[in-house]
């Protein structure tokens, strides 16, 4: 009988100790969060069912807490640090993002705003040159195509560049004569000249000349069909032929 009363003694404190020591680590838990001082925990002793004494339990049992809200203050922070470099890369993608959506389109709407620079000419002329210039094409060339008149004009500007022999500006090279002949028949008194306007395919053509467009090869003289004994063939280089127009240099 005696030893079956033992056995329950030990059982019943064994159960005492466990419960005490649950609540002793819950207390520790809830302490570690506010403090960081040791807690001690003593209890009393207790008597069993049969009331024997089987002495105190658990007896001054200190728990240092410390290292626990150490541990919790650690975590909030690595948690915290974490937080902030998401969010801190977040800001820097978006701040990407919006860089790179604001870049300006280049292409297609600057090209809409750039100015067109003005045509390179192959020599300098005033307004009364250009209608010139235009008038005698259409005088000596209106019935021939477009390279036939952009001959016409090329044998002009020919003579303009070469320095002043035959006049230093379109106008002075198309009306030169010495009172007898004429360069260019039709600015004679009464010549064609007078009378024509000039049609939008000649003035093409002449702007395409003015512009660099040159398949005269030098020429500087030009004239309808003529005998072998002329002074073209006797005096001049013939170059080559184009519709009803030689040319010679």
């Amino acid at each position: 009988m005696d030893y079956i009363n033992k056995i329950k003694t030990i059982a019943s404190g064994a159960v005492i100790a466990v419960v005490a020591c649950t609540t002793i680590a819950m207390s520790t838990a809830d302490k570690a969060v506010t403090n960081s001082q040791n807690v001690s925990c003593t209890t009393e002793e207790s008597s069993s069912d049969d009331g024997s004494a089987p002495g105190p339990y658990l007896s001054n049992v200190e728990v240092n807490t410390s290292f626990v809200q150490s541990a919790v203050i650690d975590f909030d922070c690595t948690a915290e640090n974490e937080t902030e470099n998401e969010t801190q890369i977040l800001a820097e993608e978006e701040t990407i993002e919006e860089e790179v959506i604001e870049q300006p389109v280049a292409t297609a709407q600057g090209n809409e705003s750039h100015q067109v620079a003005e045509p390179e000419y192959v020599l300098e002329f005033s307004e009364e040159d250009y209608q010139v210039l235009c008038k005698i094409v259409e005088a000596e060339a209106g019935d021939q195509d477009d390279k036939g008149r952009i001959l016409v004009a090329n044998v002009i500007i020919n003579r303009v560049k070469t320095e002043g022999k035959y006049g230093n500006t379109i106008k002075e090279v198309v009306f030169a004569n010495n009172g007898k002949t004429y360069q260019f028949s039709p600015t004679k008194p009464g010549g064609s000249y007078y009378s024509v306007t000039a049609s939008e395919l000649t003035i093409e053509c002449v702007d395409r000349a003015l512009r660099g467009e040159d398949y005269s090869e030098g020429a500087l003289y030009f004239c309808m069909k003529t005998s072998s004994n002329s002074w073209f063939n006797t005096s001049l280089q013939f170059l080559f032929k184009h519709q009803d127009h030689y040319f010679y240099k």
